[in-house]
């Protein structure tokens, strides 16, 4: 069973582990990414910036970076019984080869079409392109460099 960048969106990300462990098969892994730490993401100003566009969130609420701190994630795998066989970072980065094709891509992710349906698509891709402007590449492209943290576990015996 694989969640990558699901659990963080789980108004009750416990009890969504908790629920990936009681229909995964002893032994069986769940494997967990997420946004690494926020100082080593480029997309967290865009994430900010279409945040922004949306109505408060309650101090909590679950969304992109939720789980991100380090520990959170070690701790909620804990209390849902999962055993963490392995976990790390991986660096990657989001290529575009034009602020088109960026905003597309964005644009599509389900916090954007969240903030259109509040904001407007106008607000919400000329917040984009704001956010983005600093990764600009001298090809006329853009490259954001994504940490992302991963988890693999395994569940124990049924008790």
């Amino acid at each position: 069973m694989a969640g990558f960048h699901s659990f963080p969106f789980a108004a009750q990300p416990l009890q969504a582990l908790r629920e990936a462990r009681r229909v995964a098969k002893p032994g069986a892994a769940v494997c967990i990414v997420v946004f690494g730490r926020e100082d080593h993401n480029e997309l967290v100003p865009v994430l900010h910036a279409i945040r922004s566009l949306l109505p408060a969130m309650p101090p909590g609420a679950p969304g992109p970076l939720a789980l991100s701190a380090p520990g959170t994630l070690d701790g909620l795998i804990s209390r849902a019984g999962l055993t963490v066989t392995e976990r790390g970072r991986v660096e990657t980065a989001y290529e575009y080869p034009d602020q088109q094709t960026a905003l597309r891509a964005i644009g599509s992710a389900g916090l954007a079409v969240l903030a259109e349906r509040t904001a407007g698509q106008p607000a919400v891709m000329a917040a984009v392109a704001r956010a983005i402007a600093p990764y600009r590449t001298p090809a006329g492209g853009y490259r954001l460099a994504v940490e992302s943290a991963y988890i693999a576990a395994t569940v124990g015996p049924r008790t």
